[in-house]
């Protein structure tokens, strides 16, 4: 494989891999004439790179999975996969400390509908209790110029959500 098939493959320039290329097979890299590595010396070329840090994926991979090596194997789509799923461990090796040293984002909800409010609080509630609340909820809502919103409901259709605020106070009364 040459320098230029595995700088595209690898998605770092071909000095990158000739630079590597000559620290590890320093007999094969000779100026001016064209280097060609067998598969065996590309794969170890191209994994010390990703140790490194400085190999990252190409958007084109799946063009480059027709590149020929020397010996006229063609890269199989297994042999890029498994190199692909290389580079993915190496990336989560970096970021999953990242990911697991954040702290969880609490989402508040502060809308509900009337039985979803009563349920919240442990209490059960008939339907003719519910529409009751919910016209008290309404007005003090529309008094005070809060939102009243509309949410989805696989009896109803469609109910009415109130400000949670609001909620409390209807339900002390």
């Amino acid at each position: 494989m040459t320098i230029k098939e595995m700088a595209e493959i690898a998605g770092v320039s071909a000095e990158t891999i000739r630079a590597k290329g000559k620290e590890l097979y320093p007999d094969r890299i000779i100026n001016g004439i064209k280097t060609v590595f067998t598969r065996e010396q590309a794969v170890k070329i191209m994994a010390e790179i990703r140790v490194k840090g400085a190999m990252i994926p190409t958007e084109n991979l799946s063009q480059n999975l027709q590149v020929h090596w020397q010996d006229a194997d063609v890269v199989t789509k297994a042999d890029m996969a498994a190199f692909g799923a290389s580079i993915v461990q190496e990336m989560m090796k970096q970021f999953l400390p990242l990911i697991q040293n954040r702290q969880p984002t609490m989402i508040e909800q502060d809308y509900y509908s009337i039985n979803g409010y009563a349920n919240k609080i442990g209490q059960r509630i008939a339907f003719s209790d519910a529409l009751s609340i919910g016209r008290m909820a309404g007005k003090l809502s529309r008094e005070e110029g809060v939102e009243i919103r509309k949410v989805d409901d696989e009896r109803y259709g469609h109910v009415n959500s109130y400000h949670i605020d609001i909620l409390k106070e209807v339900f002390t009364v």
